[in-house]
């Protein structure tokens, strides 16, 4: 993976802003929490490279609940184990279900999440900053033509309000998806991949 801190770090503004114009008036009356995640294709290793910003206290939460114990997410050895198991079932690229294929807008909370990879991401490495983490990891791409969603469920078990927003990145562009726990997962275009390859070349 080309330096993550450099080309996948990039900052959030756009992210937040865009998230806050998208809360309903009654989100507002609430906390709320959030995630961001700088995506983009790498066709030397057809995987995506992922650069993913959460709260460390919500993480650690969730990890928590995985490990059936209280984790300290800077200290503990089992870290990279547990959070290499949590996102490659919390984060990655799926064949779209039959019900959403024909479909380019989200789908909803009602249909099927798609299974997981059985191939696991691969950690690359963390960085903290206060009271947040960065996660920088590669996702495998599934084979095939058949249309893709990106699934996005990361801290939806430690938070309902939750909010993913992922950003992918191709051809010096950028493209938003946003996830909540009533839309898990959205359609991601292959020109994303095709686009980024060409850009590449």
């Amino acid at each position: 993976m080309i330096d993550a801190r450099k080309r996948y770090r990039l900052p959030c503004c756009f992210a937040l802003v865009w998230c806050l114009a998208t809360l309903n008036v009654q989100a507002v009356n609430h906390p709320f929490h959030i995630s961001t995640a700088e995506v983009e294709y790498n066709p030397t290793t057809k995987r995506l490279e992922v650069a993913l910003k959460c709260q460390s206290m919500d993480l650690e939460r969730a990890l928590g609940r995985l490990a059936g114990k209280k984790m300290d997410i800077e200290k503990d050895a089992a870290v990279d184990e547990l959070v290499t198991r949590y996102l490659t079932d919390r984060f990655y690229l799926a064949v779209a279900p039959t019900s959403s294929k024909d479909k380019s807008e989200s789908t909803d909370i009602t249909q099927e999440v798609p299974e997981p990879p059985k191939e696991p991401i691969k950690l690359v490495g963390k960085e903290f900053e206060t009271t947040w983490v960065w996660i920088y990891f590669e996702s495998p791409v599934p084979a095939g033509d058949e249309p893709f969603v990106l699934v996005n469920r990361v801290l939806f078990e430690v938070n309902t309000g939750q909010i993913n927003t992922s950003l992918i990145r191709y051809e010096g562009k950028r493209d938003a998806l946003k996830s909540t726990t009533f839309k898990p997962f959205q359609s991601f275009k292959r020109e994303w991949l095709k686009a980024a390859s060409k850009s590449e070349k």
